[in-house]
């Protein structure tokens, strides 16, 4: 197993450029990425699950309950 990272290690290190401008765009595509999360952490966030039971609807007390 030594080996092989040594190997790695040794190619890699012939064609840093390349692995250079890989980690560059990798780095890259995952902060544009991150950017554009948004987070939502509000009660209004989660839906109220509606059941019907018979003829009549009511609200799951499940659905209310705060969530982890």
């Amino acid at each position: 197993m030594e080996t092989f990272w040594r190997n790695a290690g040794v190619q890699l290190g012939k064609y840093w450029k390349i692995v250079l401008a890989a980690v560059l765009l990798v780095t890259l595509v995952l902060g544009l990425g991150a950017a554009k999360i948004q987070f939502a952490t509000g009660q209004d966030s989660y839906p109220i699950r509606i059941r019907r039971s018979r003829s009549t609807m009511s609200i799951s007390r499940a659905s209310l309950a705060a969530r982890p």
